[in-house]
């Protein structure tokens, strides 16, 4: 089972997994976001499900900029679950920061998450919900992205405290952690490898929109790894985007209950290893 324990996050590797899908016009942002980082990921690893030639280019064009490496899949339906596993599989870094493709960083994000890592816990971050024109405007700038809180301001749709930096209301909200999994959201969150490994990552079974990660969550937390929450550091903006279908919610439901019904089961069956 996880063990607690502080970690020296100067010392170790980070990765961070970006999730896409034919959007590069979002895309081009987030990994120019990553480049503006004040600690730069040691690899950036792009699990795509589906995507046509276009996203591939822009992922070229960062490369000079960021070590990347783009796992796609075939696109054969949303596939959220098996395209992470993909990267999981390719992560040779001690921690994983996971993000979705439409999501803007602030410069220090990645050394916001190193700070608060520890082990034995996994991190729920937040995000700021930026509105439609506001979102339209930055991706069809020809400017090269700068992080502009009083810009950013003017285009937030939702969720504004959460574009909030304050890296000591961090750490005294962060003493606290659960064994609770709720509101789940992998837009934002943050892994040690060895857990990840240990429960065997994503269940490659969810299919269609929601719950892949909720059902990720429960299961580290049936296996011993305590929830904390991220809140005033690591600061990110959603790009605005009408919602999928949730089609596949209520078989989805389903499946999550039988984690939430059984609590000594922590390890899928099909997952990073199939």
């Amino acid at each position: 089972m996880a063990c607690g324990g502080n970690y020296k996050g100067e010392k170790m590797k980070v990765a961070v997994i970006i999730s896409t899908y034919n959007w590069p016009e979002a895309l081009n942002l987030c990994l120019a976001s990553l480049a503006q980082q004040n600690h730069k990921p040691d690899e950036v690893i792009i699990g795509d499900d589906g995507s046509r030639a276009d996203t591939k280019e822009v992922i070229d064009r960062w490369r000079s900029k960021l070590t990347i490496y783009h796992e796609w899949q075939e696109d054969s339906g949303f596939r959220l679950a098996r395209s992470r596993n993909l990267t999981l599989r390719k992560v040779t870094a001690e921690y994983v920061i996971c993000i979705d493709g439409d999501m803007v960083l602030h410069p220090d994000f990645v050394s916001d998450h190193l700070s608060f890592a520890k082990k034995g816990s996994f991190v729920q971050g937040s995000r700021v919900l930026l509105n439609d024109d506001f979102s339209k405007q930055i991706m069809s700038s020809s400017q090269p992205w700068r992080w502009n809180t009083k810009l950013i301001e003017g285009g937030v749709l939702g969720n504004r405290n959460n574009l909030i930096r304050k890296p000591l209301l961090t750490r005294l909200i962060g003493l606290q952690a659960k064994e609770s999994a709720k509101n789940t959201r992998t837009c934002n969150m943050a892994f040690w490898r060895e857990d990840l490994y240990a429960v065997n990552g994503f269940d490659n079974r969810y299919e269609g929109w929601g719950r892949e990660d909720s059902d990720l969550a429960w299961r580290l937390v049936n296996y011993g790894v305590k929830r904390r929450k991220l809140k005033f550091s690591a600061v990110a903006l959603h790009i605005y985007h009408p919602e999928v279908s949730r089609a596949s919610l209520p078989e989805n439901d389903k499946m999550l209950q039988r984690v939430l019904d059984d609590k000594s089961y922590y390890r899928c069956e099909s997952g990073i290893e199939e």
